[in-house]
């Protein structure tokens, strides 16, 4: 019998994110482009050099929150797909697609900064980041160095407990 169960993505999420980083990016464009200095002595020099790299690496970051805002808001595709073979992660910007289950070693749940998370431990993660864009595989890289794999699923993402989908998974992960 094949059942497949789409958990869709919260659409209603506030991105928090997104707006402090735009809030950060005008103070800090106001800060480089209106100082009241136009003497370029090294020291000056050197403080507009450092804070142009932080606003460039900031508006990088905020340019990423951006285009994962408007997947979420946008993307009519956007969800989580459990069937008998395997679950297709389309959950965010940095997705690993399908994932078959033989593929799957562990699924557990962690809290952190106040949020429970649904980490699903891969046996090859390497395998589901190559064919991936320079960026994606840059923060799917990111991922594995710090948490071991690149499927990591926030519970605000999910319109689902993830107690009860963890469990659905793990029933899956058995048969």
């Amino acid at each position: 019998m094949n059942t497949n169960i789409s958990i869709p993505i919260n659409r209603k999420r506030f991105p928090f994110i997104l707006i402090i980083g735009i809030l950060l990016l005008v103070l800090l464009g106001k800060n480089i482009f209106y100082s009241n200095s136009f003497q370029f002595v090294l020291d000056e020099l050197l403080a507009w050099i450092f804070k142009t790299t932080i606003f460039f690496l900031l508006f990088f970051y905020t340019s990423i929150s951006l285009a994962s805002y408007v997947k979420v808001v946008f993307d009519k595709n956007a969800n989580l797909v459990i069937n008998d073979i395997g679950l297709v992660d389309n959950t965010s910007i940095f997705s690993c697609g399908e994932i078959l289950w033989v593929d799957v070693l562990d699924v557990t749940l962690k809290k952190g900064f106040n949020v429970q998370y649904l980490i699903i431990k891969l046996k090859d993660p390497e395998k589901f980041i190559s064919g991936k864009n320079f960026i994606k595989k840059y923060f799917l890289n990111n991922r594995i160095k710090k948490i071991g794999t690149p499927l990591l699923i926030p519970s605000a993402h999910l319109m689902c407990n993830l107690d009860v989908l963890k469990e659905i998974i793990v029933e899956r992960i058995k048969k």
